[in-house]
């Protein structure tokens, strides 16, 4: 009985209790050296049983792996060969090894790399292929820990960003399709949050649009084309539509008011405090997007282009995305690219999957230099597919539309008889139909009215001939169609 009391001993459960051990040892280094060397005795072994049997759970390797992390930083020489040991063991085992053992080896390598143990820019091209495991868990750890390292290393100004981009540049010719996806996803989320914006990253990317994998081009695309629009979320007030001054006004009058109303005003002032900070923070921001950064748009252009003919066995949704991109891009750079119109014209039809979408991008790409033989099919199609009264309400709309904002773009491209026909439908018994052609009435009044027929002019108070100058010289629309996203 004795014996069994002094197992239970508090020196007994020192040698046992690992996390406990850590702890004495961050606390005197030296005086607990002798139990660290008998711990790295024990990990010789047990990592030869992990060898042995790598698909069976090992509690004995993980603890000892989490407690070489946590002091490796006091025993650097000393713990110096656990590197090369845990990364044979994943080079090797990756697939093989259990989940927790995984996750526990890839953990550790991380801490130590982020306490200065393994070179960042040297050790990438072993966390990056580890995402290409299955083990999600793994992936988002490895993804996470080398964004917030790069985030960090930028704040402190100890990292190179040339010296990356040319990592990068010849990593992704050479990785595998489900390791190139990830490390896209990496330098998107680099990108957005500010942390790494270069004109290099940006081609980069772009340059992964012809890749052969169509998910890396399907990432590439979609992000040109959301990253082009700015989103300022701004939060709703407790009661709608007061001012800072109101709120202040009612919190002078605290005598009358309750406890728990002025905690309420109390907090509704702050909230419109740090509103007003962060919308006079967002104003002063130059927006750059990415697509006003490639080194050749036209170029650009002319890839996308090809990559639709040449690989016809691509999925709709990709080429969708990427005839949304094209006409963004015409936009943004004024680019004169008629192999564009003749190509989405095949795709403009009632029954084509999110056509509505497709239209407003078509008529984004419509510019005061678009050339006038370019619109001719592109009208006809409008005209002979969408705007007629054989056809469902919802596509009469869209066209009408479509129409309008390819002529505040540019009012040559439509003819007078064409201009009157789309205004004849005003008649049509559907409500949604008349909004859209007394809207489309209201952009020819305003941009030249002088082609409108009497019936669709202005009844009532007609407009002076200073007037109707003033209109017909009107700026055009410029810019993205509102709603796009």
């Amino acid at each position: 009985m004795q014996i069994e009391k002094e197992a239970k001993t508090p020196l007994a459960k020192f040698d046992k209790d690992i996390n406990l051990l850590s702890k004495k040892i961050r606390q005197n280094p030296l005086a607990h050296k002798d139990k660290l060397e008998g711990k790295i005795k024990e990990f010789e072994s047990v990592s030869l049983k992990v060898k042995a049997q790598p698909g069976s759970r090992n509690e004995d390797f993980t603890q000892l792996v989490h407690f070489f992390a946590q002091v490796f930083d006091l025993f650097p020489k000393t713990l110096g060969f656990l590197v090369d040991v845990l990364r044979d063991l994943l080079e090797s085992l990756s697939d093989q090894l259990h989940h927790t053992s995984r996750f526990k080896v890839v953990q550790t390598l991380l801490i130590i790399q982020k306490k200065g143990h393994m070179a960042f820019i040297p050790s990438l091209p072993f966390f990056l292929k580890l995402l290409g495991l299955e083990d999600k868990n793994v992936r988002k750890l490895i993804f996470n820990s080398l964004f917030f390292s790069i985030k960090l290393k930028q704040k402190s100004r100890k990292i190179d960003f040339s010296a990356l981009s040319a990592f990068l540049l010849r990593f992704l010719e050479s990785c595998e399709k489900a390791v190139r996806k990830r490390v896209l996803k990496l330098l998107i989320k680099l990108y957005d949050k500010k942390i790494w914006k270069d004109r290099k990253l940006v081609n980069m990317v772009a340059n992964q649009i012809d890749s052969g994998d169509a998910s890396c081009a399907f990432i590439v695309v979609k992000w040109l084309i959301s990253s082009t629009e700015v989103f300022e979320e701004i939060e709703d007030s407790d009661e709608e539509g007061e001012t800072l001054e109101e709120v202040t006004r009612k919190m002078g009058k605290q005598f009358k008011s309750s406890k728990k109303k002025i905690e309420k005003l109390t907090k509704q002032i702050r909230n419109l405090k740090r509103k007003k900070r962060r919308a006079a923070r967002v104003s002063n921001i130059a927006h750059t997007f990415p697509l006003d950064l490639l080194y050749s748009p036209s170029k650009f252009l002319e890839r996308l282009i090809k990559l639709m003919n040449r690989q016809r066995h691509l999925k709709f949704v990709l080429k969708h995305k990427i005839l949304c991109l094209c006409g963004r891009i015409i936009n943004r750079h004024k680019l004169i690219y008629p192999a564009f119109y003749n190509l989405v014209v095949k795709y403009l039809k009632p029954q084509t999957q999110s056509v509505i979408l497709l239209m407003a991008f078509v008529a984004e790409s419509i510019h005061e230099r678009t050339p006038l033989a370019d619109l001719e099919t592109l009208t006809q199609q409008l005209l002979n597919n969408f705007i007629s009264e054989a056809f469902n309400e919802n596509i009469i709309v869209a066209g009408i539309n479509t129409a309008r904002e390819i002529y505040l773009r540019n009012s040559c491209c439509f003819t007078t008889e064409e201009v009157n026909y789309i205004c004849s439908m005003r008649s049509y018994k559907d409500k949604s139909v008349n909004a859209s052609v007394k809207s489309f009435i209201n952009a020819v009044r305003d941009t030249n009215p002088d082609v409108l027929n009497k019936e669709f002019q202005l009844s009532f108070g007609m407009k002076s001939q200073h007037q109707l100058e003033k209109a017909l010289w009107k700026p055009t629309k410029k810019g993205a169609i509102d709603g796009v996203e």
